[in-house]
């Protein structure tokens, strides 16, 4: 977020799909502050529920599973597309 914010271009934020729950309100508070350009402690607040499995905003390693978005696509299209 922060290298698009500094490619100083008009920017319009829009959600995707696939997101996990515990992830969607860290991300998109992250996303809103660091565009806005309100610093931010990256600690996630006390008041937040521990089973939403948030500590931080950002995250410290990519999630699980990695280098399979071709494969999952394909899967995916092949289901919608069946071939005849």
């Amino acid at each position: 977020v922060r290298l698009v914010k500094n490619l100083g271009l008009p920017i319009v934020a829009l959600g995707g799909g696939g997101y996990a729950l515990q992830c969607v309100p860290r991300m998109w508070v992250a996303a809103v502050l660091t565009l806005a350009g309100i610093p931010f402690d990256d600690a996630i607040p006390a008041s937040i529920p521990r089973e939403w499995r948030m500590e931080t905003f950002s995250d410290t390693e990519l999630p699980l599973p990695r280098n399979q978005g071709r494969q999952e696509a394909e899967r995916v299209v092949s289901s919608v597309y069946p071939t005849h």
